[in-house]
């Protein structure tokens, strides 16, 4: 049986095998004040642009580099347009059913 492995590393578990219940047990999701000054600062950004921090995004803060070099992936330079790039996430988000990236997509709104 093929499993699906969602990003949202807090509200995606239901259906998956032991094991990821395993690590839901050991991945500590971070809050704001558990992270660096700088991993705030992007936090707070975050909030402010999505109105929410994704899990996933919360996880990279565990390293003080993680979350700024992935956000940095995301919103380098393309041959992809952003508005396809959106599109794109949406449906992985909805293939994951992943509710959390979902929203935090831009073009869901929509």
């Amino acid at each position: 049986m093929r499993h699906r492995v969602n990003l949202d590393v807090q509200n995606c578990w239901a259906g998956l095998p032991p094991i990821f219940q395993l690590l839901k047990a050991i991945i500590n999701v971070p809050t704001r004040k558990e992270v660096s000054v700088s991993n705030g600062a992007i936090f707070d950004n975050l909030k402010k642009n999505l109105g929410t921090v994704p899990n996933l995004y919360a996880t990279f803060a565990l390293s003080e580099s993680a979350l700024a070099t992935y956000l940095a992936l995301q919103n380098a330079k393309s041959s992809v347009s952003g508005k396809a790039r959106d599109v794109v996430n949406l449906l992985v988000s909805q293939v994951n059913e992943c509710e959390e990236c979902i929203a935090a997509t831009p073009c869901s709104e929509k």
